[in-house]
């Protein structure tokens, strides 16, 4: 059992939605949890095999282990107990923690712009900014533009923000010209 990040209420490892997080019984938090593969199945019992001569290569965590993998990061020997896979790549547990691997290529482990809630802020900074907030809400929609089909995060996300960011924008810029066309029309 694990405890929420949030609340610290104890998880159901189990209670997963459609996208495969787990959902907080109490406060409602989706949640991705990657654990070691010995931990997720107790019930399945990893056993790696011993090293009975000097020529199997151990683990370099178990010296008494066979490796049976490798690091696709570092090259490190690994046994049954450490072979950490993901995205069809096996990482020993230091680059697991490090964020790093083949995968680092793609999305980080470590970190993520999350580009739907900056076009929302910039969107929402032009009230603010006043007259000179227009700059900031075509910076928002082009932004939108920009971002939109990009991938959001390791954790999915709904695309919601982008749509809201736009509105704002929209709206803001559009009372704008309504402005500054009846600011013409008052002579």
């Amino acid at each position: 059992m694990f405890p929420c990040p949030e609340c610290k209420k104890l998880l159901v490892l189990e209670n997963k939605d459609p996208d495969g997080l787990v959902i907080c019984p109490q406060c409602g938090e989706r949640l991705l949890i990657e654990l070691f593969p010995a931990l997720i199945n107790p019930e399945k019992e990893i056993k790696a095999q011993s090293v009975e001569t000097g020529e199997e290569s151990s683990c370099y965590y178990h010296s008494d282990k066979i490796a049976m993998e490798t690091c696709d990061h570092c090259g490190r020997f690994l046994c049954e107990l450490c072979s950490i896979s993901l995205d069809n790549h096996k990482l020993c547990p230091s680059c697991m923690a490090k964020g790093k691997g083949p995968i680092s290529k793609g999305p980080s482990l470590n970190s993520h712009s999350l580009h739907d809630s900056i076009a929302l802020v910039v969107a929402g900074s032009s009230v603010i900014l006043g007259p000179f907030g227009i700059i900031t809400a075509l910076v928002s929609i082009f932004l939108i533009f920009r971002n939109y089909k990009k991938d959001l995060g390791l954790i999915p996300r709904m695309k919601w923000r982008f749509w809201l960011a736009g509105i704002f924008a929209s709206i803001y810029i559009l009372g704008m010209i309504t402005m500054f066309i009846s600011m013409g029309n008052i002579d």
